[in-house]
């Protein structure tokens, strides 16, 4: 049992928000982590869905209800029955070593929050983490991470409670009359009044699916352990229990969220959000968790390797670092002897490491005397430098994710970005701040992405025409006096060369014609940039140079 009866306040749920799941799928990575689930194996599933008659992109977290009168419990033909509710806590739960595997329950329940685990023949379903609060926890895996807080976990009444007070309205699912317990919030957030199709008849393609395709079932386990997925798969709590957990942090993006990681034996076994981060508060992304398998598997290099047939033969043989390091030495200094130390060129990634473009290859590329060193940080970032050296008068900035910065903003502009997904534990803390202090949104980009779907204003232009639609707002913008006369006067230089392009050039007729929006959703975005302050505005980085450049 999952507690003391002390009456029906004590039955317990999960708060799902729909304004706030961008769809991550972190709650699954949590899930599958936490359980040890094998593949094709859920104990939650996040669904994408969507329509073309609809301004909008659904994202579904189908779980266990934890039904008043649960169908699979009745369905289920085992004596004594396989599925049992605890009276007080109303967590529904699978004895695994009862269940024979016969699928009835599977079938009987209407939310699809059965799983099926085809090895070890048994039910599968959600029971809101009993063992990890036995351990005591006080929440579940999934709530833990997500990076939106999307998902909450607690007593059912409270939550109920802490809706009613927000004035958020909880949508009906009882459509089967089983009483469910999990609580889903409505969406809040409206559309534009033209429908996708009607904004972009041109783009729009017969048969044009506008949600990515999951893979479920047996065919997905067969797929996934063909793969031989590196994950604890089916091991017992017991064995993936850590002897040792340190805090670090994720290395997938440039964000470097905190998380802590679990050793047993020191192998690493789990990877999770660190709850002790005053900023992230343990929210962490499915990438982060995901990294796991990287970490684990059959291909990754663990020492060098030489090549010793011809190119592409793929033979080599393994040699000792000192040797790798000797050679690479050796062929460098005969770069740099025959053809000068400029003909040598470096290329750096986002996160190497040490091997940063800031750091450690800037050193390299100094004692060598070469200057051609390069990377995806220059490209990225020299748009904001300048603007941070104009505006502030410094390059760098410090942690902008916070409620007196941009968790101040009445409006969010994202163009060509789609944070929800790329970076969504800091889209996460953005939208939060967007649903608390009833800001605006409005996205620019080709696709219904994530961002888009919550925000009030979505702009499909045309691929490649962000600069267009820019400047059309623009238009508008100087058309109706909307523009901080004071601060273009005081920070901006050539935006009289801008607004002169602007006036004659981009008219309302020609931006429609090249990037396909109508002009009155390009008026009512630029209405929404002028009027509604301070506004922050997310788009590519080297799109923001472009932009510096046109204006100078």
């Amino acid at each position: 049992m999952d507690g003391v009866n002390t009456g029906p306040s004590e039955r317990v749920a999960l708060l799902i928000d729909l304004e706030r799941c961008t769809g991550c799928k972190s709650c699954e990575a949590a899930c599958k982590t936490e359980h040890r689930l094998g593949p094709g194996e859920y104990r939650n599933k996040v669904v994408w869905a969507s329509a073309l008659e609809e301004a909008g992109l659904a994202f579904l977290t189908l779980t266990c209800q934890h039904c008043e009168r649960p169908a699979c419990l009745r369905a289920c033909p085992v004596n004594p029955k396989a599925i049992a509710k605890d009276p007080v806590t109303g967590v529904v739960r699978v004895d695994e070593s009862r269940c024979t595997g016969c699928g009835e329950c599977v079938i009987a329940c209407p939310y699809s929050a059965m799983g099926y685990d085809a090895k070890g023949h048994h039910a599968v379903k959600c029971d809101l983490c009993s063992e990890r609060r036995a351990e005591g926890s006080t929440t579940t895996a999934c709530a833990s991470v997500c990076p939106t807080q999307a998902i909450r976990f607690g007593k059912r009444d409270e939550l109920l409670a802490d809706a009613k007070q927000s004035g958020r309205l909880p949508r009906d699912n009882d459509h089967f009359l089983l009483g469910p317990a999990t609580i889903y919030l409505e969406r809040t957030t409206p559309r534009n009044e033209a429908t996708p199709t009607a904004i972009t008849p041109a783009r729009a393609h017969p048969g044009e699916s506008r949600r990515p395709s999951f893979m479920d079932g047996l065919a997905a386990q067969t797929a996934v352990q063909a793969q031989k997925p590196s994950f604890p798969y089916g091991e017992t709590r017991e064995d993936t229990a850590p002897d040792r957990v340190v805090p670090g942090g994720c290395n997938i993006c440039f964000n470097c969220c905190t998380v802590k990681f679990h050793f047993k034996n020191n192998k690493l076994i789990k990877i999770t959000g660190n709850e002790d981060d005053p900023l992230l508060k343990g929210r962490v992304c499915p990438k982060s968790q995901l990294t796991l398998q990287m970490y684990h598997s059959e291909h990754r290099l663990l020492y060098p390797q030489k090549r010793v047939g011809a190119r592409g033969e793929g033979k080599f043989e393994r040699i000792s670092w000192d040797q790798a390091l000797d050679e690479i030495a050796d062929k460098l200094k005969v770069i740099r002897d025959q053809y000068g130390a400029e003909a040598l060129a470096m290329f750096i990634g986002t996160r190497t490491g040490i091997l940063d473009y800031r750091a450690t290859t800037k050193m390299f590329a100094q004692l060598f005397g070469t200057p051609n060193k390069d990377g995806t940080d220059p490209f990225c970032a020299s748009g904001k430098n300048v603007a941070f050296e104009i505006t502030l008068g410094s390059i760098g900035s410090g942690n902008s994710y916070t409620e007196n910065d941009l968790g101040s903003a009445e409006l969010y502009v994202y163009i060509g970005d789609n944070q929800a997904e790329t970076r969504p534990v800091y889209f996460g803390m953005i939208n939060d701040w967007r649903i608390k202090n009833g800001a605006k949104m409005v996205a620019v980009d080709p696709r219904l992405t994530a961002t888009a779907s919550k925000a009030d204003r979505w702009l499909p232009i045309r691929p490649g025409t962000d600069i267009p639609v820019l400047m059309g707002m623009l238009w508008h913008i100087f058309e109706n006096g909307w523009e901080d006369k004071e601060y273009l006067k005081a920070r901006v230089y050539g935006m009289d060369k801008v607004k002169e392009e602007c006036l004659t050039k981009w008219t309302p007729e020609k931006v429609t014609e090249v990037t396909g929006v109508p002009e009155a959703e390009v008026y009512k975005a630029a209405e929404m940039m002028a009027k509604n302050k301070p506004a922050s505005a997310q788009m590519p980085l080297i799109l923001m140079e472009r932009v510096w450049l046109m204006s100078v």
